[in-house]
């Protein structure tokens, strides 16, 4: 997807967890500090019918201003880890292309593949399309 805005004022957005509240219907709260090591605390809407998921995954890549990754796993390494990722490229004329994607790997990712799928795919869209006005709201259209 990509945003009329450079990759710093993406990253800004990307990167002020406390206001996701505000304009996110996906990824609706991140509490914590974007440092690789360190962990952050995740709610997920996972459908409009308000149902919500809470996990803790570690921060493994920050690249300012163009990449963020993280690893989340339920109980064990293996039974279900989902990495998460952010890039951030430059386009010419100060606009940005977003890359975000997630895998999922484990066997509990493949019993429900079908499932996080849809899901996911849904929820990263929204979040790109949110985070894509939120950040042209704040910083106006390119010169």
């Amino acid at each position: 997807m990509d945003i009329d805005a450079p990759p710093a004022a993406v990253w800004r957005v990307l990167l002020d967890f406390p206001r996701y509240h505000e304009w996110s219907s996906f990824l609706v709260d991140i509490a914590g500090m974007a440092e690789p090591g360190t962990r952050l605390r995740i709610t997920v809407q996972l459908s409009p019918d308000g149902s919500r998921y809470v996990f803790t995954p570690t921060v493994l890549q920050v690249t300012r201003p163009f990449a963020l990754r993280w690893l989340g796993r339920l109980w064990l390494p293996g039974l279900f880890d989902g990495e998460q990722g952010f890039l951030l490229e430059p386009l010419g004329g100060g606009r940005t292309r977003l890359r975000h994607g997630g895998e999922f790997n484990g066997f509990l990712a493949l019993l429900l593949w079908r499932r996080i799928t849809a899901v996911t795919a849904a929820g990263f869209l929204a979040f790109n399309q949110s985070l894509k006005r939120r950040v042209e709201s704040l910083h106006g259209p390119p010169p």
